[in-house]
């Protein structure tokens, strides 16, 4: 196995950043949840290689081994960036040939698209460790009438977070982030406990993805938002489509503008929960590896 802690390119580059990350804690639960579902269908019988992280700027060749599983983090924001990604996942299985790969993927588009490029992909939902989150439901929800923004503000996400908090102040809200392990930017890192009792706090939250997810195990009301439009889930059936493509928005949620006409407590009271837990998805890997593997 080739994890965060051992992986050639990848895990010098997230030591140098210093900072927790989404891929980070994903690959933490792939090793706890998903490693023993692995070595139950495959124990014994071929030599299986699993990746729980990829660099995209390096390809390297793993020889001996008749299946490799690579988890899969990132789809691409754009059209261009996605084809990119394609490309290198493409160079991947061609460079690791004749081991046949598998990417694993965490929404259904990006599934449907590897496919198509004629690669091999398996869609499994993403999901957290709900058991250390949960247990934060019931601290008292002090703020409302104010937005925690958890993720790290970085690159393309710097704008769109300024955009957010400038109308979100605008139309008479507070917001206040968490973004490379501090809080609104000062003072020092703060540990996950310290940052999990300052978020339960909060009654309303802005996040995608794993920090939807975390947010949402502690009983904040999730807005999802980081690239440009916003997603929620006032129903079940919202619900669904939000958590299978892991509360990411491709473009088919509202603008800010129209997201803060309606943006009242009273409505965003209607949010439902949007997470998943690794022990029910396990069960999920457990039945596609079996179909992959001829069990």
């Amino acid at each position: 196995m080739i994890d965060h802690t051992n992986h050639p390119s990848w895990t010098p580059i997230n030591l140098r950043l210093g900072r927790e990350n989404g891929a980070r804690t994903y690959s933490r639960d792939i090793v706890k949840f998903y490693v023993p579902v692995f070595k139950r269908v495959f124990n014994g019988k071929e030599r299986v290689l699993l990746i729980t992280v990829q660099n995209w700027n390096s390809c390297e060749a793993w020889k001996g081994y008749s299946k490799i599983f690579v988890f899969v983090h990132e789809r691409g924001s754009s059209e261009e960036i996605r084809k990119q990604k394609r490309d290198a996942l493409k160079k991947f299985a061609e460079v690791n040939s004749p081991a046949r790969v598998y990417f694993i993927v965490w929404c259904p588009q990006h599934e449907d698209e590897l496919i198509k490029d004629g690669l091999n992909a398996i869609y499994l939902p993403m999901a957290i460790d709900a058991d250390v989150f949960v247990k934060y439901q019931k601290m008292p929800k002090t703020k409302s009438k104010t937005f925690i923004y958890y993720g790290n503000i970085i690159q393309q996400k710097v704008e769109p977070f300024n955009e957010f908090r400038n109308i979100a102040l605008q139309n008479g809200w507070k917001i206040d982030f968490i973004s490379k392990d501090r809080l609104n930017g000062k003072g020092f890192k703060l540990s996950p406990e310290q940052i999990r009792r300052i978020i339960a706090q909060y009654k309303y939250g802005v996040a995608v993805g794993r920090s939807a997810q975390e947010l949402s195990a502690m009983g904040v009301k999730v807005v999802c938002y980081a690239l440009g439009d916003v997603m929620l889930a006032r129903n079940e059936e919202e619900a669904e489509k939000l958590m299978a493509q892991n509360n990411t928005s491709w473009g088919e949620g509202m603008n800010l503008k129209d997201f803060m006409q309606m943006a009242n407590e009273k409505e965003l009271d209607k949010i439902k929960p949007l997470y998943r837990d690794c022990r029910e998805v396990a069960k999920i890997l457990e039945k596609r590896l079996k179909a992959v593997s001829g069990v």
